[in-house]
């Protein structure tokens, strides 16, 4: 069910790290477990049991990087959901400074990468 165009669907943006940690989101006036399983600086994926509708406003907590308002933008597979980061201006700059220094590999693919200078 992997159609794909290329492989590497340039719509992404930014560079997504591996994540496997316990997080929350907070839905329907409570908290859920979730596993977070990959994370950038747009958005992050999750795995959780509970149903959340695409198009959603919920409240992604990240324990250390802190808790965000996302948008639950897609959901490919039962269980698995896609979130955007629903915050822009200096918010969108205090969450990707906390990302930053929780995810420290998100640091690095933030700016492009300077060309190899070999004197």
């Amino acid at each position: 069910s992997d159609d794909a165009s290329g492989g590497s669907g340039g719509q992404r943006q930014h560079e997504r790290v591996e994540a496997n940690l316990p997080g929350k989101v907070f839905f329907a006036g409570r908290d859920h477990a979730v596993t977070l399983t990959d994370i950038s600086l747009g958005g992050a994926g999750i795995e959780t049991e509970t149903r959340l509708p695409v198009g959603s406003l919920v409240d992604l907590d990240i324990g250390t990087a802190g808790r965000f308002p996302v948008v639950v933008a897609r959901s490919p597979e039962t269980g698995a959901y896609g979130l955007r980061f629903a915050v822009a201006g200096t918010e969108m700059q205090q969450l990707q400074d906390a990302l930053t220094k929780a995810f420290p590999a998100l640091a690095v693919s933030k700016a492009p990468h300077p060309p190899n200078l070999t004197s």
